[in-house]
């Protein structure tokens, strides 16, 4: 019955947050809000394939789907968006049964500042999805599934590896330190096996087209005018952009600006703090946060803050909304909610609205 309760609040809190997103579309009167930004890329390759180098950034679970659920529904757009929000209920639900209902980290999850992506067409909700059912999988000792669906994450955005990694490390670390009799060597074998095999699949596909089966980093340079360095330089970068363009949103910027990095921070603890008791979670963290840094946009091509997907990156990490709380009821928690609340809405607002957000 405990059990319904928990179900049937989660279900309202998610109609809420969805009921909000569609208010601003009443609001806008355009539907194609569905497409902004990196959506129409998605789309094009749900119609048309990779028919252009700079697609290759792009990688092709998403659109695939998108393509297969448009024998069913008419239009693209719709047909993304379904399986956002689709994704997002399900990564609500396993979040539940790994926090046992902890009422503040759902609807944190449900009201994420990144809450209008979680709708549009982009793949935040499937990689989310996709990502913390592997992780769950791996903990109830699942290897072959969570293989399976790991592997599918690396298909959805190349960052899936770096859990893919994580996993790999604990399960040995469970095998040689911990003496751990749930795991055995084969097990390793075969998530490695599996995954690899599974996550390979594009790489192969841009080597038989391109000859380079890293293609898709360098299209981030060549058309997308990402540049390496550390987070350090990031920084460095935004606070040119703003003072060379104090007269293009400076105040909205120097929110985003906060926002972003102010997230880094946030994880960064969260992963130090957690390493004992979780280092799947940890070193996931860790490392996509050094991952998500080493690289931003060039300043000489770019008048937008070089961090501009910083934010929907760091808060798409599945283990913030797990151990975001230690606890049901402490005034932290209900500040840090009306915080993430107040946050989902400012952003969806500025993005609805046309504002690039990354």
């Amino acid at each position: 019955m405990k059990e319904k309760n928990n179900l049937k609040k989660t279900i309202i809190w998610f109609l809420i947050s969805r009921i909000i997103l569609f208010l601003f579309l009443i609001i806008k009167k355009d539907l194609s809000v569905f497409e902004l930004y990196d959506s129409e890329h998605y789309i094009e390759i749900a119609k048309f394939g990779y028919t252009a180098p700079k697609l290759y950034a792009f990688f092709p679970l998403y659109p695939t789907i998108i393509k297969l659920l448009h024998y069913i529904i008419p239009s693209y757009q719709i047909a993304g968006a379904l399986i956002s929000n689709i994704s997002s209920f399900l990564s609500i639900i396993i979040l539940n049964k790994i926090t046992n209902n902890n009422k503040f980290n759902t609807i944190c999850i449900i009201f994420t500042p990144i809450l209008a992506y979680t709708s549009m067409v982009y793949t935040e909700s499937i990689f989310m999805l996709l990502t913390i059912l592997g992780y769950y999988l791996y903990k109830k000792d699942k290897y072959i599934l969570s293989a399976i669906i790991i592997g599918l994450s690396t298909l959805t955005r190349n960052s899936g590896i770096i859990l893919w990694g994580s996993i790999g490390l604990d399960m040995l670390y469970r095998l040689f330190i911990t003496k751990d009799k749930n795991i055995k060597f084969k097990n390793i074998l075969i998530f490695g096996l599996i995954s690899l095999s599974i996550g390979l699949t594009y790489p192969i596909f841009l080597y038989i087209k391109t000859g380079n089966f890293l293609e898709f980093i360098t299209v981030q340079n060549e058309y997308w005018h990402r540049v390496g360095g550390t987070f350090i330089d990031g920084i460095i970068y935004d606070i040119k952009v703003m003072s060379f363009n104090p007269q293009d949103n400076l105040f909205l910027n120097i929110v985003i600006f906060i926002e972003n990095w102010l997230s880094f921070i946030l994880l960064l603890i969260i992963g130090i703090k957690i390493f004992k008791k979780d280092k799947v979670s940890s070193i996931y963290i860790i490392v996509s946060l050094i991952a998500f840094t080493i690289s931003y946009r060039d300043i000489n091509y770019w008048t937008t803050l070089s961090s501009i997907s910083l934010f929907r990156y760091v808060l798409n990490l599945f283990p913030l909304y797990i151990y975001l709380f230690d606890d049901n009821k402490s005034k932290r928690s209900l500040i840090t909610f009306m915080i993430f609340l107040t946050f989902s809405i400012f952003n969806a607002i500025l993005i609805y609205g046309g504002l690039f957000l990354g």
